[in-house]
């Protein structure tokens, strides 16, 4: 499951700019599949981050994590040359994630704790018992 969905992609970027970079031989009708695929593909790239400290799939999705994979899925769909402004988001939301991975961001959802280690102890034999003690 992605973590933004075509009707997303719509409604921030507007039907005309996604017309225009799915359909890639007139430009006039949203190719949804193309679409899909660019999130599907944003998705596959952020949990790539988020796995390593969040359990996937994650129990709830954070509105900032549509957000992130919309900017990301937006700048894929641009084949030739992206806008400054596309590109800049894309990577602005790629360094939230690489920050994100770091602990320096949080999604404010409780990281996988640590895997149970039963407890164990060793030691060496005795030094001193009551029959080596025996006569002192």
């Amino acid at each position: 499951m992605g973590y933004c969905t075509v009707q997303d992609l719509v409604d921030r970027f507007g039907a005309a700019e996604m017309a225009q970079i799915t359909d890639r031989e007139h430009g006039a009708v949203l190719a949804s599949a193309v679409a899909q695929r660019a999130i599907d593909d944003a998705t596959s790239e952020m949990d790539s981050y988020l796995a390593s400290r969040y359990g996937l799939p994650l129990p709830t999705v954070p509105p900032v994590l549509l957000v992130v994979c919309a900017d990301i899925a937006r700048f894929l769909l641009y084949t030739n040359a992206p806008t400054e402004e596309v590109r800049k988001r894309a990577e602005d939301a790629r360094t939230w994630l690489k920050d994100l991975s770091k602990g320096y961001a949080n999604l404010a959802l409780p990281a996988d704790p640590p895997a149970a280690q039963p407890a164990s102890f060793a030691s060496s034999p005795r030094l001193f018992t009551r029959r080596g003690l025996r006569g002192f």
